[in-house]
């Protein structure tokens, strides 16, 4: 069984065909083919049934994809530990976050450690004339951990990888820390990607007390998470519809409006459900900005982060529709056995700031 069988185990996994695992690989599909089998012969299983519809995990399969993460994050500790390098932090993001809320975290955690390396460090971390860790975290609410994080090392660096796609990365490299950032479109399968270890932690967004309040399932495995922020959202139409000359909108006045949807996972549909309830006909239109250019045209509402439509608030193309719409969460989940991942605690941190 070797790394690079493991490598292409996992790309099958997460692109459900081998003619996308090729592409994201860069290598022929016969390649990945022999690669599989030859990972299967290996291990005298069948990893994979091969359907119509691509490639499906066996019994098998899963149990190994259970492991893959876990080898493949050991052997590149141990390439980083042989070559003197520090060790990367994985964070995944919804693209949106990626692009709104990741470059300021990125900013702070830089410059947390830099303040951090010019203050005198003594008795187990703590600065002279201090009673708690600077770097103590406050107890964090969470489905399965509330302890502060163990006091982080001085070995992680911030690399920011990053891109249109958790495929194509852009390498933006930094002298003082290193943190690798994938923008996904699925909160699902950065939450796989979390609990199979082939990232550290992630950012989404969900409400409520536990993991998956909003709406959706968390995977089995041990996720802890802090709320780092919050996300306010705007039920937002066009200039001269009937609702926006309305002092007061309750969920029952949508009833036979046109609310302008991406799809059933998304977060802001989920709210959507919470929030304004059956009543409006979902259309789907697809990414923020298509809802957001279509709500302009008078196509429909849309329920949207605060942020995703500000511009068009200021500039009148959009009116803000008077209904109370509480905030998501803004989350950041990892698994609560890898805590004392080098400069985790460093990112909570900064997330949190």
């Amino acid at each position: 069984m070797e790394l690079r069988q493991l490598r292409t185990f996992e790309a099958v996994v997460r692109h459900r065909t081998v003619t996308d695992a090729a592409v994201a690989l860069e290598l022929s599909p016969s390649s990945v083919s022999e690669q599989v089998r030859t990972l299967e012969r290996s291990l005298g299983v069948a990893l994979f049934e091969r359907t119509p519809k691509g490639m499906r995990l066996t019994g098998a399969g899963e149990r190994l994809l259970s492991w893959t993460g876990r080898l493949l994050d050991q052997a590149e500790q141990a390439r980083r530990e042989v070559t003197g390098q520090a060790r990367a932090l994985r964070l995944g993001a919804l693209e949106t976050i990626a692009a709104t809320h990741v470059p300021g975290v990125l900013t702070r955690l830089a410059a947390r450690r830099r303040d951090r390396e010019a203050i005198p460090v003594t008795n187990h971390g703590r600065p002279p004339g201090t009673h708690r860790p600077d770097t103590e975290v406050p107890a964090t609410p969470s489905t399965s951990h509330n302890e502060p994080l163990p006091v982080s090392r001085p070995d992680a660096e911030v690399r920011v990888t990053a891109g249109t796609s958790r495929d194509e990365r852009l390498l933006v490299s930094r002298p003082d820390a290193e943190v690798q950032v994938t923008p996904g479109t699925s909160r699902d399968d950065l939450l796989a990607a979390v609990a199979t270890e082939r990232l550290d932690a992630a950012l989404l967004l969900d409400a409520g007390d536990a993991l998956g309040d909003l709406g959706f399932a968390a995977p089995p495995a041990p996720l802890t998470f802090v709320d780092v922020g919050t996300v306010p959202l705007a039920l937002v139409a066009a200039p001269g519809h009937l609702l926006t000359a309305s002092a007061h909108v309750v969920p029952g006045d949508l009833a036979g409006e046109r609310l302008l949807v991406n799809v059933p996972a998304c977060s802001f549909w989920m709210a959507a459900d919470r929030i304004i309830g059956p009543g409006p006909e979902r259309v789907r239109a697809g990414s923020v900005a298509v809802m957001r250019a279509w709500a302009e045209q008078g196509l429909g509402l849309a329920l949207l982060p605060e942020f995703a439509v500000s511009d068009s608030l200021k500039n009148g193309t959009l009116i803000r529709l008077p209904l109370t719409t509480p905030d998501l969460s803004l989350r950041l989940v990892w698994r609560s056995d890898r805590e004392d991942l080098p400069g985790l605690r460093d990112l909570l941190y900064a997330a949190s700031a």
